[in-house]
């Protein structure tokens, strides 16, 4: 996909997870924001092929959604979709956006900055010093607004950690996450997804039963799950699961159409099934 400096990466929303049927195109910063971050981690590890420009114009556009607390929306703002589906700004779609921009330029965050991002933070919290709720709305709020996922966490775990801010209200409830039976997300389709922001922050005990869990089901995951949980992994575990790596690289070598394929990599919000 092209970048438009306008709208930046256009994404597909489908009912299906192979992306087909009523395929709508939409565009969001959390993709923006995603594209970014890998694009200047990419550049810090010696990729000379990727132009600052390209940096730059992104982080751009991706200053032009912050609000004046640095909270950011789905949805750009102003944008059709913000007309014709409103919704709060949440805390994935802010933390994903601060991530991206701390990679990118960590000037940015200074103390007036970060004032404003404690403050969104504090308003979202569901314990003092985590966890935190993922809408940002106000106490009254119905319900539906007031979950606490743990991959959104993980998101605000990833940026804090930049900042080595360390939360044991955050990181306790993340581990407590892992050792249910439930470590799922209503904002992604499978636990690799959202593992990837997990994985870069958590370091803690319960990572190898986070990592094991997640190899358990690696067989039988798409092509971008796989990739995504290789990706993730540091380098005792590449080694620990190297068969799923130089297999993975082999296929990718061989067959690189299998990887050129839509794979579901988030769920749209949505309201009765109706996004």
């Amino acid at each position: 996909s092209r970048f438009d400096p306008n709208n930046g990466f256009p994404h597909h929303s489908s009912p299906s997870p192979h992306i087909t049927g009523n395929v709508a195109v939409y565009h969001s910063p959390f993709f923006l924001s995603l594209i970014l971050k890998n694009l200047v981690v990419s550049q810090n590890m010696g990729a000379s092929h990727i132009s600052s420009e390209a940096a730059d114009a992104m982080a751009s556009l991706l200053l032009l959604q912050k609000s004046d607390f640095w909270s950011f929306n789905y949805w750009f703002r102003d944008s059709l979709e913000s007309q014709e589906k409103p919704y709060p700004d949440d805390l994935d779609d802010t933390f994903a956006a601060l991530s991206a921009l701390y990679c990118y330029d960590e000037t940015l965050f200074d103390g007036s900055a970060l004032a404003r991002i404690t403050q969104t933070l504090t308003y979202c919290e569901a314990k003092e010093g985590g966890p935190y709720r993922t809408w940002i709305v106000p106490s009254e709020a119905q319900n539906v607004w007031k979950d606490i996922d743990p991959f959104v966490n993980a998101h605000i775990g990833l940026f804090l950690s930049y900042l080595d801010i360390d939360l044991p209200g955050l990181t306790e409830f993340i581990e407590k996450s892992i050792l249910s039976s439930t470590f799922s997300s209503q904002y992604y389709p499978s636990p690799f997804s959202g593992s990837l922001f997990l994985l870069e922050w958590y370091q803690g005990e319960c990572r190898e039963k986070l990592v094991h869990s997640l190899a358990s089901g690696y067989e039988a995951s798409s092509k971008l799950d796989q990739l995504l949980f290789c990706l993730a992994l540091n380098d005792k575990e590449v080694d620990q699961f190297s068969d799923h790596v130089f297999q993975l690289r082999k296929e990718m070598l061989e067959t690189p159409e299998v990887f050129n394929k839509p794979y579901a990599f988030c769920l749209d919000p949505a309201q009765d099934g109706v996004p």
